[in-house]
């Protein structure tokens, strides 16, 4: 029989994964899943596509891609670098919403989608009703086109100005990176939650900054009521405008009339009051758009930060993989 020497072989090393911040939770998940503390030791069979998520720790919840190869392989993310880039450029131009969802910021992504989808219904709404009231010959007709021709030009307005909201959105989104790779240790960074970084993010993008420091629920507040409050401001500066040209059309009428009707100047007075209600509105929306984004920066200057995540006296990362092939289920408990 071969000798005992002969028989053994080296146990495969296995792959720790290490973070900066220090500490932090990792999520791996593809086709086994672990969860852990870092450093979170993988055993060797692991290899191919896993999705990543990092939190804690004091730093930005981050979420990337990373290629295990197999043994002997340097790991290597798949997912997008922190930094601007072409082709971070052009993804971040596809239909507003998408780019967050992409990337994991679902709930941020819906918002935007919807508001994005209203505007471009409002917008071709608008634009067929100006194309009707082109070929109309009633003495409101020329208000009308005015009206909606104008009412089509402001969503496209507010729609450009969600897509890049959208797109500023998504390049401002934290991203996680590999600063160092070898065969046994992976190393990966996410961004440190900083009121600086905070504070900036929300004057570009509402709700962006509170998002970053892992506020979710008032990162979606913020944005939500920005965009909500904006389109309510667009659709009443459209009333507003229409209820201008009504109520020079029945000035028009009572200045032609020679019989001192009534009638007419309790209509004019009627436009009237309504020219002045739908004023009244647009500022208030227009106002209460300005007021919410100030009260975003300044929540984005007092939120707390959150550096919760940190190590606690005692650890237990849990690390599974069942395949056709085998099974496995691994505990490490740190004290």
């Amino acid at each position: 029989p071969p000798s005992p020497a002969a028989t053994l072989e080296a146990k495969p090393p296995s792959l720790t994964v290490l973070t900066l911040p220090t500490d932090a939770h990792l999520t791996l998940k593809g086709p086994s899943e672990a969860a852990g503390y870092a450093p979170l030791d993988l055993p060797h069979l692991w290899n191919g596509r896993y999705s990543v998520v990092i939190e804690g720790g004091g730093c930005s919840r981050t979420q990337g891609v990373l290629f295990i190869p197999s043994r002997g392989g340097m790991p290597y993310a798949l997912s997008e670098p922190p930094g601007l880039s072409t082709g971070l450029v052009i993804r971040s131009l596809s239909f507003p919403g998408v780019p967050a969802i992409s990337s994991g910021h679902v709930p941020r992504g819906i918002v935007l989608s919807a508001a994005a989808t209203g505007a471009a219904f409002a917008g071709i709404r608008a634009h067929h009703f100006y194309r009707r009231a082109v070929n109309d010959d009633d003495s409101e007709a020329q208000d009308r086109v005015d009206v909606y021709r104008g009412s089509r030009d402001r969503w496209a307005g507010y729609l450009g100005a969600v897509w890049g909201l959208s797109a500023l959105d998504y390049w401002i989104h934290p991203r996680m990176a590999v600063i160092e790779s070898q065969p046994h240790k992976v190393t990966l960074s996410a961004p440190s939650v900083t009121r600086g970084s905070v504070v900036w993010r929300s004057i570009l993008v509402p709700g962006a900054g509170q998002e970053f420091a892992n506020r979710r629920g008032r990162g979606l507040f913020w944005i939500s009521s920005v965009l909500a409050t904006g389109a309510a401001a667009v659709i009443s500066d459209q009333a507003h405008r229409l209820a201008v040209h009504r109520l020079e059309r029945a000035q028009a009428d009572l200045a032609a009339d020679t019989t001192g009707s009534q009638s007419l100047i309790k209509e004019v007075d009627r436009r009237a009051n309504r020219v002045q209600t739908t004023k009244d509105a647009r500022a208030g929306f227009l106002g209460a758009t300005i007021g919410l984004y100030a009260l975003n920066v300044i929540d984005a200057a007092v939120v707390s930060l959150g550096r919760g995540g940190g190590k606690a006296p005692a650890e237990v990362s849990a690390v599974t993989r069942i395949s056709p092939a085998s099974s496995e289920v691994a505990l490490r408990l740190r004290f």
